[in-house]
């Protein structure tokens, strides 16, 4: 055993050598690929930097055709939108419900006819004219930056007051903005009267 004992060393000593050798490969592989890991990452920091600069220039391009687009459009799309902002104000705050009798028959041949108590609520009609209401102020935004004759930003505008009347009638009969006979753009009639004060084929002077 003694003998054996002594002999252990030299019969590893290859095993150890291989294995070192191993590591240490293992070790250049590791130390490599931390330095391609940190260079790749920092060519990715500044990939993003210049991805964001070309970006950067891009949306400000166009942000300044943009403002020079808005400084030139009709001002009557600026002054429907804010009557459109102040509606919508109103129309979110538009929603009551009530009791609604109800007529009902019994079940059979002979059933008789009575009247029940239901609950009613104009949500979904809150909720249509919110809906119309957000478009229109979206469509409202695509037409300030279009290039569209006053004719056309007219008959635009006045056909934006015809979709609206229908669905905010029905909010207490709630009012469009609506153009005269001017085609200037004018705030909402007072609700519970027409949406347009004269008749729109009427002789405009």
């Amino acid at each position: 055993m003694i003998a054996e004992k002594a002999e252990l060393p030299a019969k590893f000593k290859k095993s150890q050598e291989d294995a070192a050798k191993v590591a240490e490969a293992a070790f250049a592989r590791l130390r490599a690929a931390e330095a391609e890991f940190y260079a790749a990452r920092e060519a990715n920091r500044l990939a993003a930097l210049v991805s964001g600069g070309v970006g950067h220039q891009l949306g400000m391009q166009i942000k300044a055709i943009d403002d020079e687009l808005l400084a030139g459009a009709d001002p009557r799309i600026a002054d429907y939108r804010f009557e459109i902002g102040n509606i919508q104000g109103r129309a979110r705050l538009a929603d009551k419900g009530w009791i609604e009798h109800v007529e009902k028959k019994e079940e059979g041949l002979w059933g008789r006819v009575y009247f029940d108590r239901e609950w009613r609520n104009n949500l979904e009609d809150v909720s249509s004219a919110m809906t119309l209401l957000d478009k229109t102020k979206n469509d409202l935004d695509a037409l300030a930056l279009s290039a569209l004759s006053t004719a056309e930003v007219t008959a635009a505008l006045r056909k934006m007051t015809d979709d609206l009347i229908p669905v905010l009638n029905k909010l207490s009969s709630m009012n469009p903005p609506w153009l005269d006979e001017f085609d200037e753009v004018r705030p909402p009639n007072e609700d519970g009267k027409p949406a347009y004060p004269y008749p729109l084929d009427a002789p405009q002077y």
